[in-house]
């Protein structure tokens, strides 16, 4: 019995210390990067660097166009209305209605209406509640998709991102902008 408990108390101080010894290797070291510029690029999937590519792109076409200094006020008032995901994928659309909502503000070219539109986080429309709520100057809509193609074991996704400013008086476009991101790499053997 005694040769029994000397074995247990054994056993258990060697696993102990294996843990111990171990623990260090098991943290693995991390780092703040620049999702901008760095991480990690999957094929077949897109990516905060995706988004703030496309929408880095497409804004500068906006601000290019003189659309916004063409408007009647000064910023021009932009109503942010549906990005639709049609990807097949989940991802939250408000990655890019944020940032583009963040980079329209801070450029001074325009206010931002984030209450207009049907987006599940405005619930009703105010201009159709309240006549007194003046309409924005434009308002912003766009979509996301995504065609796939495949030859032998290369795998290739192309995301375009498409944005429409309309003028919110007239119904008619002002500005259009359309982006393509293509992601393409090999498929495993084995695994996904």
């Amino acid at each position: 019995m005694k040769n029994m408990t000397k074995l247990s108390r054994l056993v258990t101080v060697s696993a102990l210390a294996g843990s111990l010894f171990l623990l260090p290797a098991c943290a693995t070291p991390t780092r703040d990067i620049d999702a901008s510029k760095e991480g990690i690029k999957r094929a077949q999937r897109i990516d905060v660097q995706d988004f703030e590519k496309a929408s880095g792109e497409m804004l500068q076409s906006l601000y290019t166009s003189g659309v916004l200094a063409r408007a009647a006020r000064k910023p021009a008032v932009i109503g942010i209305n549906r990005i639709v995901n049609d990807t097949g994928e989940y991802f939250d659309t408000d990655l890019l209605v944020i940032r583009i909502s963040e980079q329209l503000l801070n450029s001074g070219q325009a206010q931002v209406d984030m209450a207009w539109g049907a987006t599940p986080r405005d619930g009703n429309n105010p201009a159709l509640l309240n006549p007194n709520v003046s309409l924005p100057d434009y308002t912003l809509t766009g979509k996301i998709l995504k065609n796939t193609a495949q030859a032998g074991s290369v795998k290739q996704g192309t995301y375009t991102f498409q944005l429409i400013l309309t003028d919110s008086r007239t119904g008619l476009s002002a500005w259009i902008a359309q982006r393509q991101i293509t992601k393409q790499g090999e498929k495993p053997a084995v695994g996904l």
